[in-house]
């Protein structure tokens, strides 16, 4: 059985299922938080000695009314102290009073290199961990094309499918009322949208919805099983999703797969382990797959993470990833840790570089992420700040679903399949 007790997330507002976030925003801006994650927490409500003494601001409270008081901050101070894997790069002589956001003294604290250690409430925590959003559960980019939708949500129900246009909503430009509309929970709106030189209309309620990480087909060509697997995000909810999947794709004779992970951002280290495991644990079993390694302080607790075998494992000798500047973090480890053993094709753009990770401490109703450990493959390489770069380089066609064999990414892994090379 593994124990985990830390995890690889990725830091980036992932186009917020809660708000209107665009991917040119979400491209834009990645130092934000993230809506995926998944961990085994610390509840540690130890106090430090670090003193404060003004208290006339302590009573503040977060934007989710979590209250940041003194206890919270000399909490905090002390696990940039003691854990984060930077502590002796930065400096936390900062003046506590200052600070009514823990996010906001997070940033100011944290080392340069840092875009990714946040806080959440335990409500985020819940919802990210089993898989619920709100709204729509579509994401757009800046002139309104869907680009990405969370599947079973709202959007995904009522129609609408990446590649369309949103135009209007309820007869305004959607541009205005797009946050308003989809935090009208219950309330149903007309969107149109241009699909294909045609005007569509859906009615949608945005709602809190339960959403899956993964789905998955199979097609065959030139007597081969291929599997092809979209997977956006790594939770412990998402274990289930995998042993269905891969029970099919083994009784299928699935002989090669194509993973798309343009828009995994990340998520439990668990889970991306059992994922490796699928792919050829049987092949390697109790191999590594990769390291964690935490700073000096705490070395005593690096983990080197094994290979196990399983039943449904394919046992592939080659895998395909379909990536973008959003697969980051567990998506990188596995494309970087697969590697040394097995035949790794990564077609599309180069990837987010995020080869560290973080373990949750909790207080009270905050969960802190600050980052905490770095992860290197069974050769110790790692420190891919700048990405991983593609094998086939390949620009994300959003005009095609992601099931469309003829979209770019996908096409390509076809072709790689049939004739041993890029285009």
């Amino acid at each position: 059985m593994r124990i985990f007790i830390v995890f690889l997330i990725f830091i980036i507002l992932f186009f917020n299922g809660c708000g209107g976030t665009s991917v040119d925003e979400f491209l834009e801006n990645e130092g934000n938080t993230t809506t995926q994650q998944e961990t085994n927490i610390t509840n540690d409500s130890t106090e430090t000695n670090t003193s404060e003494n003004n208290t006339s601001q302590e009573e503040q409270n977060t934007s989710n009314d979590v209250v940041f008081n003194l206890e919270q901050k000399n909490f905090l101070i002390d696990i940039f102290h003691n854990d984060y894997l930077w502590y002796d790069r930065i400096d936390t002589d900062v003046n506590l009073s200052e600070y009514s956001d823990p996010q906001e003294m997070i940033d100011d604290i944290k080392y340069y290199q840092d875009k990714w250690s946040f806080v959440y409430t335990m409500e985020e925590y819940n919802n990210s961990n089993n898989q619920i959003s709100s709204g729509f559960g579509c994401y757009l980019n800046s002139d309104g094309t869907i680009v990405y939708m969370d599947i079973d949500s709202p959007c995904d129900k009522a129609g609408l499918e990446r590649g369309d246009q949103m135009l209007l909503i309820n007869g305004v430009y959607f541009g205005n009322v797009y946050n308003l509309a989809q935090s009208n929970d219950g309330v149903e709106s007309t969107i149109t949208v241009s699909r294909d030189d045609k005007t569509l209309n859906f009615k949608i309620m945005p709602s809190v919805y339960s959403y899956k990480s993964m789905k998955a087909s199979t097609l065959y060509e030139d007597n081969k099983s291929i599997g092809h697997l979209i997977f956006n995000e790594f939770t412990a909810a998402t274990q289930e999703e995998m042993k269905a999947i891969f029970h099919q794709y083994k009784e299928q004779n699935v002989s090669e797969l194509i993973v798309d992970l343009r828009y995994n951002g990340g998520g439990s280290l668990a889970t991306a382990s059992i994922f490796m495991d699928y792919i050829t644990g049987n092949l390697y079993k109790d191999q590594i797959q990769f390291y964690i390694k935490n700073n000096d302080k705490n070395s005593l607790y690096n983990e080197a993470v094994t290979f196990f075998d399983d039943n449904d494992s394919l046992d592939l000798k080659r895998i395909f990833f379909l990536t973008t500047r959003n697969t980051a973090s567990a998506s990188e480890l596995i494309i970087h840790s697969l590697d040394p053993y097995i035949d790794v094709i990564s077609i599309g753009q180069t990837t987010h570089g995020k080869p560290v990770g973080m373990a949750g401490k909790q207080k009270e109703e905050l969960i802190y992420y600050l980052i905490t450990f770095e992860t290197t493959n069974v050769n110790d390489e790692g420190g891919y700040f700048e990405g991983l770069s593609p094998d086939c380089i390949v620009e994300d066609n959003i005009n095609y679903l992601r099931t469309d064999t003829n979209g770019s990414m996908f096409n390509e892994a076809l072709y790689y399949i049939k004739n041993g090379s890029c285009k």
